[in-house]
C-alpha cells in the first residue's frame, strides 16, 4: 500500500511524527517528496528534520537507506549531544575497550570481561533510554532471556544483557569480524552458484530463528557479515523487538517498530502485524541485490534480469548477458515471490525460500514458478542431460531382475580390482628396493624408514585409474610418517589425500573435512605449523555446512583447533579442549577420548591448575590402557603431561616416575629411534636438572639435542627446537653461562624465524635474561624481559597475573642485583599466587626474594623467619633431596643476615650447608657456589680462622676467572673479601 498523494489528502488524521513523514516520502519518487513533506508537516522545525534526513540521504546516493532512521536521525540531529561514555567504564561485568559506532538508538562498544583466567571480547550495545518502570525492566529480561537461548552457528549470540545503575539497558554479543555480505561477493567476484549458496546459508539462519519464534525486522547487509572464513552470521537477531517493546520513551518514536526503509516490508511502513514473512521479505530484498549487484526500489515491478542493464559489471557475478540468461526464470519468480507485498503471497518460512533457491541449484521445479507439465520435463531432462535414455535403459534392466547382479559383479570387479593394485604397488617397493640393493643382505637390512621413502615416492605416478586406492595408500603412509615423527613428510602426502577427496566426493563432503583434520595433525610437528589456519577453518566450514556438531570428526577438529591455539591463546585452546571431551564422551569409548583428555591435560597445567591437570591426565592414562593396552604409541605422551603436572604440584617422587614410564614406553616400543626416544629424554631430562641431579640431567638433555639435531635438522621448529633450548637453559642455570647463551640463543633466533608470534617465546626470553643477568648483561637482561612481556601482552596475558610471574620475578632479582631495592620490592607485590597450596614453586620464589630484599634492607627477622618457612616447607613435605637449591637459597640468605649482626658462630654451620648444597646441585663453575664461598670465607675471618677464609676465597676467584662474564653482585663481594684477607 502506498502512501497518499498529497493533492488528495485530508488533514484530518493526528498529526504525523517525523519518522513517519520521512519513511512514507522516502517510498514516493524523490521528484513528489517535497510537496508531500510541505502538505503534511505544518510544524517548520519537524519539517526541516525531515528535509535534512531527505538531503542525506540523496547526498548518498541512496546508501543511508541502508541505515535505520534512528542512525539517519543521529547524523543530522541538531540536538545537544548525550555526554560520552569513556573507556574503560565498567558496564555490568565488562569494561568497555574501544568504541566501534553508534546510533540514533545504541552506542556500541568493543568490551572484555575475565571470568576464572578466561578473557572474553564481546560487542557491548549500549541503548540510549533507560528502563524505569517495573513492567518495562521484567519485558526486557523476558525479551533477554528468550534471545539468550537462541543458539545456531550462523547468529552471533546474545551472551548476556543487563541494566545499569540508572536503569539503561545493554547487551553483549558475539563479537564478529566481518564485512557486509554484498561487500564480501562483491570483493571476491563470487560466481552465481556460490552466491546463492551463502544466502541459504543465511536463510537456514534465519529458519532457526523462526523455529525459536525470533523474528528479526532488520535484515540488511549490515547485518549479514561474512567472515575471513567465508561463514555468513547474522547480527542484532531480535534486538529490534527489544529496542520496540516500550523502551523508549521519546514521544515520537514509541509507536514505531526498528526498521531500515530499504529492506523493510510494506506492513512495517504500515504499521502492520510483524511475522517471519516480514523476515522473508527482507531476505528477497537482499537476495536481488545479491544477484543483480544492486537494490531493488520498493514497488518496482520488473524482474531481477531485467534490472541488469546499467549495472556496474564488477558487482555482477558473471558479464551482464550471462548473468541474464542465469536469472531469467526461477531466479527472476524467487525473488518476486519473496518480496510481494502481501505476506500470504511470499514464501511461508525463510526455509522454503531456501529449499526453492536448492531445487533451483539442482535443476529441480521451484515452487515459485507457475506449474506446468513442460516446465517440469525441462528440469527434469536438465538434472540428467544427455543420460535419459541410459536411465531408461537402466530401468528395464532392473525390471527384467538383471540389474542387482550387474551392480554386485561391477563392485566384486572393482575390489578385485583394487586389491590387485595395492598388491602391485606392494610389491614393486620391494623389488625396487632389491634393485637397488644388489647385496641380498644389505636388501634385508633396508630400514623401515627407507622402504616408507620408497613406497611414498612411487605413490605419485601410480593407480590413476584408481583414485579410491590411491588415497588409501596417501592416508596410511602419511600416518605411517607420523609414527616416525616424521611430520613434513607427512603433510605433503596428506595434502595428496585432501585433493583427492574433493575430486572423489565434492568440495562440501564431510570426508573433506576428515582430511582436512588429518593435514592440520601432521603439519602441527612440521615446517608448515604455521599454515594449518585456513586448513581447520575450511574443515569448521564444511561440518558446519554440513550440521555435524557431535561425530567424531567434529571432535577431532575441535582437538586440533585446541592444539593449534596452544601456543597463541592458551585459555580459547581449553575451551576447545573442553568441547572436544564433551563430544567424545557422548561417542562410544575410544582412544580419541584419551587424546582429548590428554590435551586438555596439558592445557590445564599450563593455565596453572595442575591439579585439574592431574586428574584430567589420570584418566586418559586409563582411557588409554582400556582402549589400547598398555603398550601403545600415545601412552607415553601422557605420562610425559602427567609428569609436567606433578612437577609443577611439586609431586616430584610422581613426576619422576611417570617421567621414566614414558622414556621406557616409548623404548619398548619403537626401540631406540632418535626422534621417538629424544622428545621423551629431553622432558625427564629436564626435570632432573631442575631437581638436583644436574649431571644426569644434563647428560640426557643433550643426547635429546643431538638426536633432534640428527634425526630433524637444526631448524625444526618443534622438538629440536625445544631440544636446543632446555639444554641451553640448563646449561645456564648450572653455571655454564656462556655455553648456555649461545645454545639458548640459537633456539630463540629459530624461533623468531619459524614461529615469531608463540606465547612460549616469552618463557624462552625470560630464562634468557635470568643468565644475562648472572652474566653482568644488565642492560641486555631489561631489554629482554621488556620483548618477553610484550610478547606476553599480545596475547592477552596481563601485568600483576599469574601469567606475569616468571617475567615479574626475574625483573625483581635483576632490580635487586643492580642495587635498585626499592624498585624490587615494589616488583615483589606484582606476584600473584593462585590457589590455596601452602607449597609452590612460586610462593617459594615470593618467600626467597622477600628474604633477600630483606636481607639488603637490613630487616633480619623477616630474614630468619622467612628463611624458616622455606626450610620447614621444604623438610615437612619430602623434598629436601629435591629443592637443594632452594634451601641453599634460604641458608645463605639467612647466613648473611647473621653474619651482618655479628653472629659469625651462628652463621658458620648455615653457610657450611649453603656451601655443600650447592656443590651438589650446580657445575663446578657456578658463580653461585663461589657466592656462597665468598659467604662462608667472611665467617671463617670473623671468627679468625683466616687459612680457611684464604682457601675459599681462592676456589671463588678460580670460579671468578673461569667466567668470562659475570654480574657484579658476584664479583663486587669477591673483590671485597680479597681487600679484607689484604688487610
Amino acid at each position: 500500500m502506498k502512501p497518499e498523494d498529497p493533492t488528495q489528502s485530508a488533514m484530518t488524521e493526528p498529526t504525523p511524527t517525523a519518522r513517519e513523514l520521512f519513511e512514507e516520502a522516502l517510498a514516493l519518487p524523490a521528484a513528489r517528496r517535497a510537496a508531500y513533506v510541505t502538505a503534511h508537516c505544518a510544524d517548520p522545525v519537524q519539517r526541516a528534520t525531515v528535509e535534512r534526513l531527505l538531503a542525506a540521504d540523496a547526498a548518498e546516493l541512496g546508501h543511508q537507506l541502508d541505515r535505520s532512521f534512528d542512525d539517519l536521525l543521529a547524523c543530522v540531529s541538531e540536538l545537544e549531544p548525550e555526554p560520552p561514555i569513556p573507556l574503560g567504564e565498567r558496564i555490568g561485568p565488562f569494561t568497555l575497550i574501544e568504541k566501534l559506532g553508534e546510533g540514533g538508538s545504541s552506542v556500541v562498544f568493543r568490551a572484555e570481561r575475565e571470568q576464572a583466567g578466561v578473557r572474553q571480547t564481546v560487542a557491548l550495545k549500549l541503548l540510549r533510554h533507560g528502563l524505569y518502570s517495573e513492567d518495562e525492566r521484567r519485558r526486557f529480561r523476558d525479551e533477554r532471556r528468550a534471545l539468550a537461548q537462541l543458539r545456531h552457528p550462523g547468529i552471533a549470540r546474545l551472551i548476556e544483557g543487563g541494566l545499569t545503575d540508572a536503569g539503561t539497558p545493554y547487551i553483549a554479543l558475539e563479537l564478529i569480524d566481518g564485512v557486509p555480505i554484498t561487500e564480501h561477493v562483491r570483493a571476491l567476484h563470487l560466481d552465481l552458484r556460490n552466491r546463492l549458496m551463502l544466502f541459504v546459508d543465511v536463510c537456514r539462519a534465519v529458519e532457526a530463528a523462526h523455529r525459536a519464534l525470533i523474528v528479526h525486522r532488520d535484515l540488511k547487509p549490515s547485518n549479514v557479515l561474512v567472515t575471513r572464513e567465508g561463514e555468513a552470521k547474522l547480527l542484532d537477531f531480535g534486538i529490534a523487538k527489544l529496542l520496540d517493546t516500550g523502551l523508549d520513551h521519546d514521544a515520537t518514536r514509541t509507536q514505531h517498530q526498528a526498521l531500515t526503509p530499504a529492506y523493510a516490508a510494506p506492513e512495517q511502513f504500515q504499521q502492520g502485524q510483524i511475522t517471519t514473512a516480514t523476515d522473508v521479505y527482507a531476505l528477497g530484498m537482499l537476495l536481488g541485490e545479491l544477484i543483480t549487484g544492486q537494490r531493488r526500489e520498493h514497488g518496482d515491478p520488473r524482474t531481477p534480469s531485467s534490472r541488469i542493464s546499467g549495472t556496474d559489471p564488477d558487482a555482477l557475478p558473471a558479464p551482464p548477458k550471462t548473468v541474464r540468461r542465469q536469472l531469467y526464470g526461477d531466479l527472476d519468480n524467487i525473488v518476486l515471490k519473496a518480496t510481494a507485498d502481501e505476506p500470504e503471497r511470499r514464501y511461508a518460512s525463510a526455509g522454503a525460500l531456501a529449499d526453492d533457491i536448492e531445487r533451483h541449484l539442482a535443476d529441480q521445479p521451484v515452487l515459485a514458478h507457475p506449474p506446468s507439465r513442460w516446465y517440469r520435463a525441462r528440469k527434469f531432462v536438465a538434472r540428467h542431460r544427455g543420460g535419459v535414455a541410459a536411465a531408461m535403459a537402466f530401468l528395464l534392466a532392473i525390471l527384467a531382475g538383471l540389474g542387482i547382479a550387474l551392480w554386485q559383479a561391477r563392485r566384486a570387479e572393482i575390489q578385485a580390482r583394487r586389491a590387485e593394485a595395492v598388491q602391485a604397488f606392494l610389491s614393486d617397493v620391494f623389488r625396487a628396493n632389491s634393485s637397488s640393493q644388489p647385496d641380498p643382505v644389505k636388501a634385508r637390512q633396508t630400514t623401515a624408514r627407507a622402504l616408507l621413502d620408497l613406497g611414498a615416492g612411487k605413490i605419485d605416478g601410480a593407480m590413476a585409474d584408481a583414485p579410491e586406492v590411491k588415497l588409501s595408500l596417501l592416508r596410511l603412509f602419511g600416518g605411517l610418517y607420523d609414527d616416525l615423527s616424521l611430520y613434513d613428510e607427512s603433510v605433503r602426502l596428506r595434502r595428496q589425500a585432501v585433493e583427492i577427496t574433493r575430486e572423489l566426493h565434492g568440495t562440501n563432503a564431510p570426508e573433506v573435512a576428515a582430511a582436512l583434520v588429518e593435514l592440520a595433525g601432521s603439519m602441527a610437528g612440521s615446517k608448515s605449523a604455521n599454515e594449518r589456519e585456513p586448513v581447520l577453518k575450511e574443515a569448521v566450514s564444511i561440518l558446519d555446512r554440513n550440521g555435524d556438531f557431535t561425530s567424531a570428526t567434529r571432535g577431532s577438529l575441535l582437538r586440533k583447533l585446541s592444539i593449534y591455539y596452544q601456543d597463541t591463546d592458551v585459555p580459547r585452546a581449553l575451551d576447545y579442549d573442553l568441547q572436544s571431551v564433551r563430544v567424545f564422551e557422548a561417542l562410544p569409548p575410544s582412544a580419541d577420548l584419551a587424546e582429548s583428555l590428554g590435551d586438555l591435560g596439558w592445557v590445564q597445567h599450563h593455565l596453572g591448575k595442575p591439579r585439574e591437570a592431574i586428574a584430567s591426565l589420570q584418566r586418559a592414562v586409563e582411557v588409554s590402557k582400556a582402549q589400547q593396552g598398555a603398550k601403545n604409541p600415545e601412552l607415553p605422551r601422557y605420562y610425559a603431561y602427567l609428569s609436567d603436572a606433578q612437577y609443577d604440584a611439586l609431586d616430584i617422587a610422581g613426576a619422576e616416575r611417570n617421567a621414566r614410564a614414558a622414556l621406557e614406553g616409548i623404548e619398548a616400543i619403537n626401540g631406540d629411534e632418535p626422534a621417538d626416544t629424544a622428545y621423551f629424554m629431553m622432558r625427564l631430562g629436564k626435570l632432573l636438572a631442575s631437581t638436583a641431579r644436574t649431571r644426569d640431567g644434563l647428560a640426557l638433555l643433550k643426547q635429546a639435542r643431538d638426536r633432534s639435531l640428527a634425526s630433524k635438522g637444526a631448524d625444526d621448529p618443534g622438538q629440536t627446537l625445544w631440544a636446543q633450548f632446555l639444554y641451553g637453559e640448563a646449561r645456564a642455570r648450572s653455571g655454564q653461562l656462556r655455553e648456555g647463551l649461545t645454545d639458548m640463543g640459537t633456539a630463540i633466533a629459530n624461533c623468531r624465524r619459524e614461529q615469531p608470534d608463540v606465547v612460549f617465546l616469552a618463557t624462552f626470553l625470560e630464562s634468557e635474561a635470568d643468565a644475562q643477568m648472572d652474566s653482568g648483561r644488565y642492560q641486555q637482561a631489561t631489554d629482554t624481559l621488556d620483548e618477553a612481556a610484550q610478547v606476553r601482552t599480545r596475547h592477552k596475558q596481563a601485568h600483576g597475573t599469574s601469567a606475569f610471574n616468571a617475567n615479574t620475578a626475574t625483573r625483581a632479582r635483576l632490580e635487586l642485583a643492580r642495587g635498585h631495592v626499592d624498585t624490587a620490592r615494589a616488583l615483589l607485590d606484582e606476584l600473584r599466587i593462585e590457589g590455596d597450596d601452602a607449597v609452590s614453586w612460586m610462593r617459594f620464589e615470593q618467600e626467597l626474594l622477600s628474604a633477600e630484599i630483606a636481607l639488603a634492607d637490613g630487616h633480619s627477622e623477616s630474614v630468619a623467619k622467612l628463611a624458616a618457612e622455606v626450610r620447614q616447607q621444604i623438610a615437612g613435605n619430602g623434598l629436601a633431596a629435591y629443592l637443594k637449591a632452594c634451601a641453599a637459597r634460604a641458608d645463605l640468605v639467612e647466613g648473611m643476615t647473621l653474619l651482618r649482626a655479628r653472629q659469625a658462630g651462628a652463621a658458620l654451620p648455615l653457610l657450611q650447608r649453603a656451601v655443600s648444597l650447592r656443590q651438589a646441585t650446580f657445575d663446578p663453575s657456578s658463580p653461585k657456589i663461589a657466592e656462597a664461598q665468598v659467604a662462608l670465607a667472611n665467617a671463617f675471618l670473623d671468627l679468625g680462622d683466616t687459612g680457611k677464609a684464604r682457601a675459599l676465597a681462592a676456589a671463588a676467584s678460580t670460579i671468578d676467572a673461569a667466567q668470562e662474564e659475570l654480574g657484579e653482585h658476584y664479583r663486587r663481594p669477591l673483590r671485597e673479601l680479597l681487600a679484607r684477607l689484604r688487610e
